[in-house]
């Protein structure tokens, strides 16, 4: 009976200790994969804000417009919740594939775009209109922000092996389908309800999305 015991408790040390050693390679995997993707995340982020700074800079030149704005919000705040939720990702992967580096450089990738466009990147001079550049490149932004949003759920479905019908699926696929109703959207004030709604959202999906402590 106690060899029994004693087999039983050996075997589960050994599979406890292969976790133990997958978790831990898959972290270093992880370490190696994130370094491309952090990059270019970084410098969206910090092309984001160079771009406030300088719009900042022609506040009393140009007419600002507050919806650019709101939108400009939303990817830095998406800029942020990708920075903290990928923390987690080791703990769902435990063998790394090219295609799942692909995903974590694509989302990436459409998240610099989509804030490098939304601003002017250069100072606007006297009489332009903050809203005329975003009718201009704002919309590409907001294509590109569409983008990350439809590679989040598939980042989601295949990284995080969430359910099809699961509650972040819903809540993603909404988030990357409302940049294209705006950009089909020729009212102002119906662009207006969606920009605002959208900020809300926002701020709700990507608090629920996150986790809250490490």
């Amino acid at each position: 009976m106690r060899s029994g015991i004693s087999l039983y408790l050996y075997g589960f040390r050994l599979r406890f200790q292969e976790r133990r050693l997958e978790t831990e390679s898959s972290i270093s995997a992880f370490r190696a994969i994130w370094v491309a993707p952090s990059i270019i995340l970084g410098m969206g982020m910090t092309r984001l804000c160079s771009d406030a700074i300088t719009l900042f800079r022609s506040r009393h030149n140009v007419q600002i417009n507050w919806i650019p704005l709101v939108w400009a919000a939303c990817i830095f705040i998406w800029q942020i919740q990708y920075l903290w939720a990928i923390i987690e990702l080791p703990t769902f992967v435990q063998k790394w594939t090219l295609f799942d580096f692909m995903i974590l450089l694509a989302l990436s990738l459409t998240l610099f775009i989509s804030a490098a466009l939304v601003f002017p990147d250069t100072r606007m001079h006297a009489g332009e209109k903050l809203e005329d550049n975003f009718l201009r490149d704002g919309r590409w932004s907001l294509i590109a922000l569409s983008a990350w949003g439809w590679t989040a759920v598939l980042a989601d479905l295949t990284l995080f092996d969430e359910a099809f019908l699961s509650r972040d699926i819903g809540l993603m696929t909404v988030i990357s389908l409302i940049p294209l109703i705006y950009l089909m959207t020729h009212k102002r004030p119906l662009k207006a309800l969606i920009t605002g709604g959208n900020l809300a959202l926002t701020l709700w999906t990507a608090w629920v999305l996150s986790p809250k402590s490490y």
